[in-house]
Parts: structure tokens; C-alpha cells; sequence
């Protein structure tokens, strides 16, 4: 049986029981802000579609604004500046993906805004996408920057404004919107479950290798499941990344369809990473991160429609 709470705040008082078969918790995470004053009012999380929503909304707004009759070049550039922090692979691809729009749709629809965008990543390690190589993090950055992106490496913020992002080391800079794509944070979900935990790092709960969650007492609780980035496998860590929760919820279809009494363990499976770092000519080019050299490949016909229709989402 659940015990659960209503998801509105006039409700938040009441309880009601759910009973059930089998149950698999996957609530994901949260962005951690790091406690950074200012983030969480000002900043645009990028992790569902709510907030890509929130993403299109401002990008339309900050255009608009920008075109307003009467606005210095100035003020256009500060609104159109788009500053993300974090250099993973998410924050990566969103400034590749922003990238291309202010150099080719926006340039068309907005020709009077052209030139005057502009995309900026800041992290506070040393190198971008920490999960490869550093020889292949140098590349990447070397290729974000062939096309105009600003990556600021060791960037400490101290806090952020409606309008303003102020760094240890560069002071206050003028932003028009601020995504904020680092860092994972466990949710209050997850911190209330009396079940078994990880003690460093990120929160998550730990499952044993067929996805069933632990008592605190370390009992394994039948039909009862854990997976996506708030669970992780004890003595397997693995990353908080859509492939492991992809290949988890394809292992938990079969094991939940299957009439055997004795399903083999989880096993995942490492692929290529890819991250796109932008591309100046209008066609997608992946830059797929395996063995020792990051290797450029034209994107197929698949990925470009998927490029175009990720374009259309922001209603461009």
C-alpha cells in the first residue's frame, strides 16, 4: 500500500491510500542550485518538457523585447545573450542547438537581430564534459568555440539577478535568459522513503541487480522497483543518464512480462556517447566520443529530422 499526499497546496493536509500489484518509483531529480542566491528565482531548469516550454516562452519574449522600437544595440545585446551553466552533455547540446538558431532561423525571421545573439557556457571545472577523455573535452570545446560559443572554464558564481550573473572572476554579466543545466539533486520524495540509500553523493535509492528496492534493515521488498537517476545499483554505481534509465525500464518490460520464476540480472550495456557541439552549415554534425579520437560524422537523414522537429518545439 502508498500513502499519499495530493500535489496541491490546498490539499496538502490530506492523505489517501493507493494499493497495488507492483510499483516502480521513478521521480528523476532535481537541479541543485548549490545554495547560489538568486538561481532558483531567475533561472530555467532544462529537465522536462515544462521547462522547455519555459525555454521557448523566454526566447520568444527576449526577441520581442529586443525588436521593441527605440532599443540601444546595447540593451538588444544583453537581451539576446543567452548564458548556460553547466558543461555537461545537456548543457552542451543546448547551447549547440541555440547556437544554430540565432545564426540561421533567427537571422531570417529577426533580420534586424542578426549578429547581435549570442550563447556563453560556464562551469566551474576545469574542462567541459567531464565523462570523456580531456583530449576529447578539448576538442569539443575547441568546436564549440569555432562557433561563436563563449565556454568560461573555473567560473564561481556568487549570485544571480533577474537580469545579471556575477562571477569571482568576471563580476556582473547581463544575461536575457539564464539556463541552469548542472548538477543533480535528490527530491523530497526520496529523502522522506524510509528505504535504503546511498551515503555519498547524490541521494538515490539502491536496488539490488533485478531493480528491487532494500528495506532499511538491507531486506530485498518483492515487486517493488527503483530506477531512473533516483536509484542506482548497490556495488554497481552507474550515471544519472537517459541511456542507464533507458535500458533499466527495457529490462523491467521483459522481467514484468516474463513467466519465469528466475529472471537474469540487470546488466548494462556502455554505448557511444555523442554530444553535438553545433554546426555553422545548417546540417547537423555529431561528434560520437569513442576510443581515442572524437570522430565528425554527418548526421543521417533521421537525425536531421529530429534536428528539425527539435527546432519547430520552440515554435520558429
Amino acid at each position: 500500500m502508498l500513502i499519499c499526499q495530493p500535489a496541491f497546496t490546498q490539499l496538502k493536509d490530506e492523505r489517501f491510500e493507493v494499493y497495488y500489484d507492483k510499483v516502480i518509483i521513478t521521480p528523476g531529480c532535481r537541479s541543485n542550485t548549490f545554495g547560489i542566491p538568486g538561481v532558483a528565482e531567475n533561472a530555467i531548469t532544462v529537465k522536462t518538457v515544462a521547462d522547455a516550454n519555459m525555454v521557448r516562452s523566454r526566447l520568444n519574449d527576449i526577441l520581442e523585447m529586443a525588436s521593441l522600437p527605440g532599443s540601444s544595440e546595447a540593451r538588444q545585446r544583453q537581451l539576446l545573450h543567452v548564458i548556460v551553466v553547466g558543461g555537461g552533455p545537456t548543457g552542451i547540446e543546448v547551447a549547440a542547438e541555440l547556437t544554430d538558431l540565432f545564426d540561421h532561423d533567427i537571422g531570417v525571421l529577426f533580420p534586424h537581430l542578426k549578429g547581435k545573439a549570442s550563447v556563453s557556457v560556464h562551469d566551474v571545472a576545469p574542462q567541459i564534459l567531464a565523462p570523456f577523455d580531456r583530449k576529447l573535452s578539448e576538442y569539443a570545446c575547441s568546436a564549440l568555440k569555432s562557433n561563436k560559443v563563449n565556454v568560461k572554464l573555473n567560473s564561481h558564481i556568487l549570485k544571480v539577478t533577474a537580469d545579471t550573473m556575477e562571477t569571482t572572476e568576471d563580476g556582473a554579466i547581463g544575461y536575457g535568459m539564464l539556463i541552469w543545466a548542472t548538477g543533480n539533486k535528490s527530491i523530497a520524495l526520496i529523502d522522506t522513503l524510509k528505504l535504503r540509500k546511498t551515503q555519498r553523493g547524490l541521494v538515490r535509492l539502491l536496488t539490488d541487480d533485478h531493480l528491487n528496492v532494500f528495506a532499511p534493515d538491507g531486506t530485498v521488498i518483492p515487486n517493488v522497483f527503483a530506477m531512473g537517476d533516483a536509484a542506482d545499483i548497490e556495488g554497481g554505481t552507474l550515471p544519472t543518464t537517459a541511456e542507464v534509465a533507458i535500458q533499466k525500464a527495457d529490462y523491467l518490460i521483459t522481467l514484468l512480462n516474463s513467466s519465469r520464476e528466475k529472471a537474469p540480472p540487470f546488466q548494462y550495456k556502455q554505448r557511444s556517447l555523442v554530444t553535438y557541439t553545433a554546426n555553422p552549415h545548417g546540417r547537423r554534425v555529431r561528434f560520437r566520443f569513442h576510443g581515442k579520437k572524437p570522430k565528425p560524422e554527418p548526421a543521417s537523414d533521421e537525425e536531421q529530422r529530429e534536428y528539425e522537429d527539435k527546432r519547430a518545439v520552440i515554435g520558429m
